[in-house]
């Protein structure tokens, strides 16, 4: 019998293990076994639709279409109170906030200067009218001559408006009210120099008010004098007439605006000079999608709305406007069409609640 070969069998044993390998790695990954084809899995995004809501859908409406312009609420009666000559401020009466009647003593300065220039021209004034009177005696007798006696008459004229002129000049020294009104600001303290044309005071009258609006060149034909638009200012919830007064004639070079001036009715004592105000400006109709405010969800500054797709709800970001009769504009996110979801709740409903 003949002896196989070693080498022969080792390599009979390798292949043979090889091939049972391979036979397990494929029972285990199937191989041998009939295949499924692949199927696709119907998931729908969003979250069921409840059934404690309401289902509107998105139309266009039309609306009055209004521009809002920017304007500064101004006194139409603001009086700048200035030295007319210079003297230290004596006494100051009232302060800034304080409600003033007109003839009311607001400020004072100091007088002494004054008042020896009043003694000295009161003097000048009786010897001059003394020589006066002599010259009309001694002309009665032919005593003197007629221009001596015109002389001395000038001289007492003089007299007499150099006395009328100091007497003037000491009311500069007392600051009275102008008018009744609200003291704005005050610009001097007690001690101060006053010098000749420094403001010392400003006042205005709290129930005469106008907003002023810088208008571009192309809306200023919807301006014309005596025109009534809505105003509303930015510390309160009121809405306010405004009615044009006054449409200053030149451009500002800058802005290339005209300011409008519209006086303002029904104003109350809370509203001051320096607010800030807007006027609403009718320009035609404009078609837009409206929405009920509570179908509107805010976090931050995104908003957004539930939309019904395949009887399920998803989250669309949107952009909104100003309200129109009680309901928001939308100006970006929905197309006509959409369905929203309004809840009947307040609560926010966010995916997977």
């Amino acid at each position: 019998m003949n002896k196989k070969n070693p080498k022969l069998l080792l390599a009979l044993k390798i292949l043979t293990a090889i091939v049972a390998l391979l036979v397990i790695m494929g029972g285990t990954a199937g191989i041998f076994r009939a295949r499924m084809s692949p199927d696709k899995l119907e998931i729908k995004s969003g979250i069921p639709l409840p059934d404690n809501g309401q289902i509107i859908t998105v139309r266009h409406e039309k609306i009055p279409d209004r521009i809002s312009l920017s304007g500064t609420v101004h006194s139409e009666r603001q009086i700048n109170l200035s030295a007319r000559l210079p003297a230290y401020v004596e006494a100051v009466h009232v302060n800034a906030g304080d409600r003033i009647p007109e003839g009311e003593l607001l400020l004072a300065l100091d007088q002494r200067e004054l008042r020896e220039e009043l003694a000295a021209a009161q003097a000048a004034l009786q010897q001059a009218e003394s020589a006066f009177r002599r010259s009309e005696r001694l002309l009665e007798t032919n005593a003197t001559t007629p221009q001596a006696h015109e002389a001395a008459e000038s001289q007492y004229r003089a007299a007499q408006a150099q006395a009328e002129r100091v007497n003037v000049m000491l009311t500069y020294t007392r600051i009275m009210a102008p008018i009744d009104g609200v003291v704005k600001d005050r610009f001097v303290e007690v001690g101060d120099l006053a010098a000749m044309g420094q403001p010392l005071l400003t006042i205005f009258d709290p129930s005469h008010l106008r907003i002023e609006v810088p208008v571009p060149a192309s809306l200023i034909h919807h301006f014309p004098v005596n025109a009534s638009f809505t105003v509303t200012l930015d510390q309160k919830p009121l809405t306010y007439t405004g009615t044009v007064t006054e449409i200053v004639s030149a451009f500002d070079p800058v802005t290339r605006t005209r300011r409008v001036k519209l006086h303002l009715a029904d104003t109350d004592e809370n509203i001051l000079p320096g607010m800030y105000g807007h006027v609403s400006v009718p320009t035609g109709e404009i078609s837009t999608i409206l929405l009920p405010p509570q179908a509107i969800d805010r976090v931050g500054q995104l908003e957004s709305v539930m939309i019904v797709v395949d009887d399920h709800l998803q989250r669309r970001l949107i952009r909104t406007g100003p309200t129109h009769n009680g309901k928001t504009r939308i100006l970006s996110g929905l197309n006509e069409g959409d369905e929203i979801w309004i809840p009947k709740d307040t609560q926010d409903l966010t995916e997977g609640a």
